[in-house]
């Protein structure tokens, strides 16, 4: 029978960097984190964008292509 693993041994960390990204979809704005994590606390931001929601209204997009002209364009500038 195998052993029930500790919670220390559930969490593989890897030696190599990962990189993750946050998205924030607002009614006025949309932000875009990128950050480079490695080890098991060390996160380096690397990239920041935030612009102007466009299609979107009271937390609903209305405008598919805008909303997503505005995604892009926060990608651009993280």
């Amino acid at each position: 029978m195998r052993p029930i693993l500790d919670d220390a041994e559930r969490y593989v960390v890897s030696t190599e960097p990962r990189v993750v990204v946050g998205l924030d979809v607002g009614t006025t704005k949309i932000c875009m984190l990128v950050a480079e994590v490695s080890g098991r606390d060390r996160i380096r931001v690397i990239g920041l964008g935030i612009e102007p929601a466009q299609g979107m209204h009271k937390g609903m997009v209305v405008d598919v292509e805008k909303t997503t002209e505005s995604v892009k364009a926060a990608r651009r500038n993280a």
